[in-house]
């Protein structure tokens, strides 16, 4: 769930505890839940902004990939 967005008090809910003992016992599956998630948006973002059939969506992919990752800048 974490991986998905979920907020961890929701998930705690759903399993019927608290967001700190959420925490505490799964720490590592709530890290490894964001890592994954972020990994996947990630990964769809890039091969957006390297599908040549795009369209203006691989534009944009592509633009927010080399700001974010390569460190261009929007000039004046």
């Amino acid at each position: 769930m974490v991986a998905h967005g979920v907020p961890q008090e929701h998930v705690a809910r759903l399993l019927g505890g608290t967001a700190k003992t959420l925490r505490k016992h799964c720490k590592t599956e709530i890290a490894i839940g964001k890592t994954i998630a972020n990994f996947r948006v990630a990964d769809a973002l890039f091969k957006k902004a390297i599908d040549p059939n795009g369209g203006t969506a691989s534009v944009a992919a592509a633009i927010f990939f080399l700001k974010a990752r390569a460190g261009w800048k929007e000039t004046a």
